[in-house]
């Protein structure tokens, strides 16, 4: 009775989606020693922890800032950033150190279909001089 009045069920096919959901994931940062001053040619690996995505080496710029960037499988991850000093003593001399930058769903936005959205953190690692 409902097709000879011209009303359907469906507005239309269904759009095929093969995969996983995914997010964006972009971690901007800047490295300082402890006087608050910008440190350059800093080695930043990022490393998604608990997760099958290689890590990424990145360097801080002159104003010691990096981005980085991941399309990953799961909403929610926790990524490791590791900085070494590899320059030796030519930007002062500092040492290792690393944090923990987590996303979780709630931080997503912007998402549609399989993309579940993209969320921005932004981190400042402060770096202490080595002992001379």
């Amino acid at each position: 009775m409902m097709v000879l009045l011209g009303f359907n069920g469906c507005s239309g096919e269904a759009p095929c989606m093969y995969g996983s959901p995914y997010a964006l994931h972009t971690i901007k940062g800047k490295v300082e020693n402890n006087s608050g001053s910008a440190i350059k040619g800093i080695q930043v690996i990022c490393n998604a922890k608990n997760s099958w995505i290689k890590p990424d080496t990145l360097l801080s710029n002159q104003n010691g800032e990096f981005i980085f960037k991941s399309e990953h499988t799961f909403t929610e991850a926790t990524y490791k950033l590791i900085c070494k000093d590899i320059d030796g003593d030519t930007n002062g001399s500092y040492k290792n150190d690393s944090i923990e930058v987590e996303f979780k769903k709630s931080d997503l936005s912007n998402g549609k279909d399989w993309f579940e959205g993209e969320a921005t953190k932004n981190v400042t690692i402060k770096l202490s001089e080595n002992d001379k």
